[in-house]
Formats: C-alpha cells, sequence, structure tokens
C-alpha cells in the first residue's frame, strides 16, 4: 500500500509539471505569435527618436526659467533640417520672438500692445521671422505694436505663467491679450506620459529640461508646480513591440483616466479672469481644428473667442516634407483671421 500511494502521488507531481510546462510553452508561443504579429502589423519596438536638426551658432535654444520652466535664449538662431531646408529666428533682448525689424528706440515704443501666447505655432517654428502670423498681423496693423510670446513646447500652463510674469516686469499693460489654443495642450499642461514620452529628445537637445504642470486639487482649485522633465520606460519595451504596445494602451489610458480637459479650462478661465483684474480685453483663438468644443464651452461662459484653424490635414499648410509645423500659408490665414477680430475691437481709437 505505501509503494501504491508513492506511485499515485509521483503520478500526480509528474502531471502537474507537465501541466505546468504545457501552459508555460503554450504562453511562450501566444507570446512569440503576438509579437511576430504586432511588427508584421506596423507595430514595433520603441525606437528613441532623436531631434534631427542642428542650430547656429551651436550651444543651446532655450534657457532654464524656475518658472516657466525655459525660454528662448536671446539672439539670432538659424536652423537646418535633415532636408537641408534652413530658417531663421530672432529672439530680442527679452527672449521674444521679433515681430518688426528691431530698432535702438524700441524701448520708448509707445503704441498699445496686443500680446499673443501660444506655443511652437504662434512662436512660427520652421518658418523665418517674417513669415509668422505674429509679423504678418504686425504689418496689417502698424499703429500698434504686436508682442509675441510663444515658444515651442508651450502649454496653457505656461502661457497663465507668462502673463503674470509679464504683467510685472513689462512697463505697459497690453489693450489685447490672446492666447492661443490646441487641443494638444491638454496633455502639456498636466504632463501626462504621453506627452513626455515625444518630448524628452527635443527637450535634452534645446535645453527645455524643466517643465511647469497644473493639476485640481480635492476642492477643484488649480494647483501648479515646475519639475525636470522625466520619462520612465516600461522594461524591454526598445526590444518587444509586444510591451511597447502595452506600455501605448497604459499611456492611453492614463489620457482617458485624467482631468486633463478641465484643467486646461480652469487655465483658460483663470487667464481670463486674470485680464479682466487689469482691464484688459482677453480671447481665446483656437489655432487648430479638435480646440472647437474648448472654443464653445468658454464662449458659454462668457469668454471672448475666435477660430483661427486652417485644415492641417492640408499638406498646403504644413511646411512639409521639412516639418510637419504650420506653413506660411497656414500662418496668413491666422493673420487675416486675427486682424479680422482686431478690426472688429474697434483698437483704433485705443491707437490715437
Amino acid at each position: 500500500m505505501p509503494s501504491q500511494r508513492a506511485d499515485q502521488e509521483n503520478r500526480r507531481r509528474k502531471g502537474a509539471r507537465n501541466n505546468t510546462l504545457l501552459v508555460c510553452i503554450s504562453l511562450s508561443l501566444s507570446l512569440i505569435l503576438a509579437e511576430l504579429l504586432l511588427r508584421l502589423t506596423g507595430h514595433p519596438p520603441f525606437e528613441v527618436k532623436t531631434l534631427n536638426v542642428s542650430v547656429a551658432p551651436e550651444g543651446i535654444f532655450y534657457e532654464v526659467d524656475r518658472i516657466l520652466g525655459y525660454r528662448h535664449v536671446p539672439g539670432q538662431f538659424r536652423i537646418t533640417h535633415p532636408t537641408e531646408y534652413t530658417w531663421t529666428t530672432t529672439h530680442g533682448p527679452d527672449g521674444l520672438r521679433i515681430t518688426e525689424p528691431w530698432r535702438p528706440d524700441s524701448l520708448g515704443d509707445s503704441r498699445p500692445e496686443i500680446w499673443i501666447f501660444g506655443c511652437s505655432y504662434t512662436h512660427g517654428w520652421s518658418l523665418d521671422d517674417a513669415q509668422t502670423y505674429p509679423w504678418l498681423l504686425q504689418q496689417l496693423h502698424p499703429q500698434l505694436k504686436i508682442v509675441n510670446f510663444g515658444v515651442g513646447g508651450y502649454g496653457t500652463v505656461n502661457s497663465l505663467l507668462q502673463f503674470k510674469q509679464a504683467l510685472r516686469s513689462r512697463k505697459r499693460k497690453p489693450v489685447v491679450v490672446i492666447v492661443a489654443y490646441a487641443e494638444f495642450h491638454d496633455q502639456r499642461n498636466t504632463s501626462l506620459r504621453k506627452r513626455y514620452k515625444g518630448v524628452v529628445p527635443w527637450s535634452r537637445r534645446l535645453g527645455a529640461r524643466w517643465r511647469p504642470h497644473a493639476w485640481l486639487d480635492g476642492d477643484g482649485k488649480l494647483r501648479l508646480d515646475i519639475s525636470e522633465v522625466e520619462y520612465r520606460e516600461f522594461p524591454f519595451m526598445r526590444y518587444s513591440a509586444l510591451v511597447h504596445t502595452a506600455e501605448k494602451a497604459y499611456n492611453r489610458m492614463e489620457v482617458f483616466f485624467s482631468n486633463h480637459r478641465e484643467v486646461s479650462q480652469v487655465l483658460l478661465e483663470n487667464f481670463s479672469a486674470l485680464a479682466t483684474d487689469n482691464d484688459i480685453e482677453s480671447v481665446v483663438a483656437g489655432i487648430e481644428q479638435k480646440a472647437s468644443g474648448m472654443l464653445q464651452y468658454l464662449a458659454g461662459h462668457g469668454i471672448q473667442t475666435v477660430d483661427i484653424s486652417v485644415d492641417l490635414k492640408n499638406s498646403a499648410n504644413r511646411n512639409v516634407p521639412h516639418d510637419n509645423h504650420p506653413s506660411s500659408t497656414a500662418n496668413q490665414a491666422y493673420a487675416t483671421k486675427l486682424s479680422r477680430l482686431l478690426v472688429a475691437m474697434n483698437l483704433a481709437a485705443k491707437a490715437k
């Protein structure tokens, strides 16, 4: 009897081992098959993409700002893309991109000011100075002084902080402030993984390592902080399409369950309220078509809005094949639409 029991126990253990081995083999084969299918259907492992542009003069394009995260280094820079396409940007002594040829008497300029805040679309990344919409708007309204606060990679949180900083540091208040909003600013405002994944390479390349971010506390109050840009990869995602796919799914879930849209709403409401407190007219300009929902929400809350977007699916509105940012054609449309707004606001009377 003891021998028979031992035989039964051995058979049971052997069967358990065989079942475990079968499960491991099946799981391994399933993972290998999933890996192959993902690669065959165009889902590769993660590849770190670098910013393949050269900047002259050599050195950093941005410098650290402990409030804004980073800001432009003053001076003139020439950027060259892998296609050998080049463009020039000029940042004044204040680090802001110029909107007209700089003059020695610029500091004594008494024209009413229009401040425009935004991201690379407003800065005019991949375009020469005279092709950007703030420059074109300046040419249409020489009686006004257009100030371009746009900086590549900025979100609404940066724009609000810039506005506060400018009210303290600049000699005169503007008559109108315009904040250009795009839906992709939502992720920038809350510093989600999906956003950091894309910006870490160029942040390190150009010197933009710090970024402010915003969130709503338990009482719905806006909170702001600043931290160094950091992105932690999932283990083995550079080698496995399956792990990379899981990481992307995790990022999408983070976006889905975050309240990034509500944070942007509060940021824009605060921007408008700050302008009102300082007797300044404010406008939220939707600079891409997906901004329409936000514009409707803000208009319903008494905030002035304008849609200046163009169809960026039309290649004529993008600077392809060199870059996917808005082209000079798109910037002409932005300037024309904003010019109509300024005319409707009767700013000519304020310019006298």
